[in-house]
């Protein structure tokens, strides 16, 4: 099997003034700060616009939002969900 290549999102800057983050199952980065290489996507289940000029979109789910929804209303203790979230079948990227 062929390695996948990383994506580099040094490059990426926040959207600018639009409303990018106007719906739901829009898919986008969080970094945990500049030079530290450690990165998050999450998945919007709601109209952010507090997000705009803040974060970039790189994507939208397309098919499946019903599970994103599903795992959004999974019951968390101390910022764990208590039964275990896993993704199977995701697709080829």
């Amino acid at each position: 099997m062929d390695e996948l290549e990383g994506i580099d999102v040094s490059s990426l800057e926040p959207e600018s003034e639009w409303d990018v983050f106007g719906k739901a199952g829009l898919v986008s980065l969080v970094g945990s700060g500049p030079s530290k290489n450690g990165y998050e996507f999450f998945i919007t289940v709601d109209s952010i616009p507090e997000l705009n000029g803040v974060h970039v979109v790189f994507g939208e789910v397309i098919q499946g939002m019903d599970v994103v929804y599903r795992i959004n209303n999974a019951t968390i203790h101390e910022m764990e969900p208590i039964d275990p979230v896993i993704i199977t079948k995701s697709g080829l990227l």
